[in-house]
């Protein structure tokens, strides 16, 4: 099988000497180099010219900014940084029956224990083209392994059986002959690594929605969808139904069923050592919050925070306390069949390590996640998905009430799971 992507890693180092460094410290890159069969060419990434290199070579497959220790501001925004957004627009080949994308197939990793910890050095490198800002051994290794599976290129013969077409990314010139997979390549396991923190381009045309009969909810050019969301929300992994999974998506079967209530929880969690505050950032460029979601049918809503804090930010939590606690309930233009009810409960928390390391490769959660100083939020540059971070984190930087979680609001939000009726009042404590 032919791979589509091109066989090159290049590897950045700042200095000749540190360059030197890196090949002998990092030694844990060269095996897995060696076994994705990539071939690794080291550059000292002040004297890197892309323009040149850019007349010679098609954009490598992966792009490694290998930058341990260095805290300089200066190295960053002046040789780190634009060396992303150079290495971003380096021009993919023409190849026959691809259409032009907006993104080259390289996957840009940037090594660096400041770019990781600081949020807005973070959202700049991202904001550049970088795929992963990271200082985790693991994080790395499992997003290469990930990321370079071999992949299929496209077959044109007009005999091909359907179900072993191929399928396209909307964004680059990746293409699969899986569409849902979690085993091997497909959109599925494409997507969120290569392009979690791209805008939101909606697209009007699904290829497995035009593909079969299936009942979910398509995009249309009058209601155009964010493709990663579509494929997630509406089309199952294989796996689920391996001989079946067809048959899943016809009868419009999906991995949660719509509910006229939606309960949500959301977690602040501060690190005592230090007061900084653990921020999310969300998919798709939505900016930055704090760790949460929506509650099982089956979880309390302390159950949740927990799980939803670790599956967003990598981090495991111990709950402190009840911050707030809001009940929303009406109907959609005065008709019974549109009433609804929202919960929310907003958690105070704190890392049961304070050593963990925040999640660092993207997935269809989250890009990733930081601890952020109260005085960070402070920059116009930094984006946020909404201003209730900076409302919670000054509430609890000054000391503000906190509800203590006792027994009795355990039980009754055991027994608000069942009977729906927790908490009849509105409970702020601002």
């Amino acid at each position: 099988m032919a791979r589509c992507f091109h066989e090159k890693a290049l590897i950045f180092s700042h200095t000749d000497k540190q360059l030197l460094e890196n090949s002998k410290v990092e030694s844990f890159l060269t095996p897995m180099l060696d076994f994705l069969n990539l071939e690794t060419v080291y550059f000292n990434a002040s004297s890197f010219d892309p323009k040149r290199y850019a007349c010679a070579n098609t954009p490598p497959a992966l792009a490694f900014l290998l930058f341990p220790g260095i805290n300089d501001l200066k190295i960053h925004t002046e040789v780190a940084l634009p060396l992303v957004q150079a290495l971003r627009a380096l021009p993919e080949p023409s190849e026959p029956g691809l259409s032009k994308k907006m993104f080259n197939r390289t996957f840009i990793l940037v090594w660096n224990e400041l770019a990781s910890e600081k949020v807005l050095l973070r959202s700049n490198y991202i904001e550049m083209g970088a795929n992963m800002v990271t200082r985790s051994k693991e994080s790395v290794q499992q997003a290469l392994s990930t990321a370079f599976d071999p992949i299929v290129k496209p077959d044109f013969h007009t005999n091909v059986s359907p179900l072993r077409r191929t399928y396209e990314c909307p964004l680059c010139p990746a293409n699969f002959t899986s569409f849902t997979s979690t085993r091997q390549p497909s959109l599925r396991t494409h997507l969120p690594l290569y392009h979690s923190s791209a805008s939101n381009v909606p697209i009007h045309e699904c290829p497995r929605c035009l593909e079969i009969p299936t009942k979910c909810s398509r995009p249309s050019k009058q209601n155009p969808r964010w493709f990663p969301i579509h494929l997630q929300e509406e089309h199952l992994p294989n796996e689920i139904w391996p001989s079946q999974s067809l048959v899943a998506e016809e009868l419009g079967i999906r991995k949660r069923k719509p509910r006229p209530d939606c309960r949500f929880a959301v977690v602040v969690v501060r690190r005592p050592s230090d007061g900084k505050f653990l921020m999310i950032e969300e998919r798709g460029s939505a900016g930055y919050w704090f760790p949460g979601g929506e509650i099982d049918p089956e979880e309390t809503p302390m159950e949740a925070a927990v799980r939803e804090t670790k599956e967003e930010s990598g981090i495991d939590i111990e709950l402190q306390g009840l911050l707030h606690y809001e009940r929303e309930s009406g109907d959609k233009n005065g008709e019974d069949y549109l009433k609804y009810e929202n919960r929310l409960w907003v958690f105070l928390a704190k890392p049961i390590h304070e050593d963990q390391m925040p999640k660092s490769l993207p997935d269809y959660e989250t890009n990733g996640a930081c601890w952020v100083h109260l005085e960070e939020l402070n920059c116009p540059h930094i984006k946020l998905r909404s201003e209730h971070p900076k409302i919670w984190f000054n509430h609890v930087a000054r000391g503000g009430r906190v509800r203590p979680l006792t027994e009795w609001d355990m039980e009754m939000a055991k027994e608000g799971l069942q009977s729906g009726s927790i908490y009849t009042e509105t409970t702020c404590v601002l």
